[in-house]
């Protein structure tokens, strides 16, 4: 993706793929950003990938997806504008404390949070209470 411009462009986006995620709601979310940037004929906005461990991850449908790091790169953080958690039906077993610690300091940081089917999440792991847009 292309690099920060005076205007503040890229938006940059982090998904984190919890195993078992939804594709469709990747996808959903990633295309209308690349044909935003392809109608613009520039990057408005850009986005990287995460998992737990920085290894692959697969989605419900049995696709395995490559990713661009870690969560323990957290020196990658400070480049991103927005993370969105991609989960699924089984999240609640697929999502770990060490997950829910890392998303705290995603917060701490100041970077906006969202989230993609989190269903039967726990209170405490709700990204929306957490949300706080970059200022």
């Amino acid at each position: 993706m292309a690099a920060m411009t005076n205007s503040g462009l890229p938006t940059r986006f982090g998904f984190l793929l919890v195993n078992d995620f939804t594709l469709i709601a990747l996808s959903s979310a990633v295309e209308p950003l690349r044909m935003a940037n392809r109608i613009c004929r520039q990057d408005h906005y850009a986005w990287q990938t995460i998992s737990e461990t920085g290894e692959g991850v697969s989605a419900s449908d049995g696709l395995s997806i490559n990713v661009d790091f870690g969560i323990e790169r957290v020196d990658s953080l400070k480049a991103l504008d927005a993370i969105i958690v991609c989960g699924g039906r089984r999240i609640e077993k697929n999502i770990s404390k060490r997950v829910l610690r890392w998303l705290k300091v995603v917060n701490q940081l100041g970077i906006g949070l969202g989230a993609t089917c989190l269903w039967r999440i726990s209170a405490q792991a709700a990204t929306g209470r957490w949300y706080r847009p970059r200022q």
